[in-house]
């Protein structure tokens, strides 16, 4: 069968200019915002041909973000996952997660982990939530080189405090705390560490918030 392959394109990324519908080709997602600055460009190739914009307010898309499965395109934007039926060419269903920024979507098993900021979900085919299951602050670590890590049988998620999950299909299985990756141990050095994070998942530099390299 042949696959479908994905590249993401930055089209617009800048706050001082705002964008519109309108101005672009091949729209089929837009964050709910009047306020509008960033434009993601969705290529697929292989079994299906197409390209799509996205619109949003400073996110932009990752290869994370977007996920192709068969006939179906999953868009992944701050708490909400769109559905493109690939064959239909047109968004099927919008679900919004009680989570504020969804970092990623993966097929594992029999269904889809979802990493959030907040929580890490697993959800079924119908993308119904089999499971979600939080930590006490957010699931980033900018310490840790391999802060996410997918097998075939597990999945691997460092929080904040330098703790590291692991999910199979029917929750969190273990926990393991790494001090060396606290980020909790040095609060300036923690702030400024998630000011460039957020900066790495935006795609920006120094906008977010104003930016001063600690020592």
């Amino acid at each position: 069968m042949e696959k479908t392959s994905v590249k993401i394109n930055i089209i617009r990324n800048d706050l001082d200019v705002q964008v519109k519908p309108s101005e672009f080709d091949n729209v089929i997602f837009v964050e709910h915002s009047d306020d509008l600055h960033t434009v993601s460009q969705i290529v697929l190739s292989g079994k299906y041909n197409k390209t799509y914009s996205v619109l949003s307010y400073f996110i932009t898309l990752r290869d994370e973000t977007v996920l192709v499965d068969g006939d179906r395109l999953f868009i992944c934007l701050f708490s909400e996952i769109a559905v493109v039926d690939l064959v239909e060419d047109k968004i099927v269903n919008v679900i919004k997660y009680e989570c504020w920024q969804l970092f990623g979507i993966y097929k594992f098993k029999n269904g889809y982990f979802v990493r959030g900021e907040g929580s890490n979900m697993f959800l079924n085919r119908n993308l119904d939530c089999v499971w979600e299951i939080g930590c006490i602050d957010i699931f980033a670590n900018p310490k840790a080189e391999n802060e996410f890590e997918i097998h075939d049988d597990y999945i691997a998620v460092y929080d904040w405090y330098g703790s590291r999950h692991f999910y199979n299909e029917t929750g969190e299985f273990k926990t393991e705390y790494h001090p060396e990756y606290d980020m909790s141990k040095n609060s300036l050095d923690g702030y400024y560490a998630y000011v460039l994070y957020c900066c790495k998942y935006t795609e920006k530099s120094t906008w977010l918030f104003p930016i001063r390299k600690s020592d």
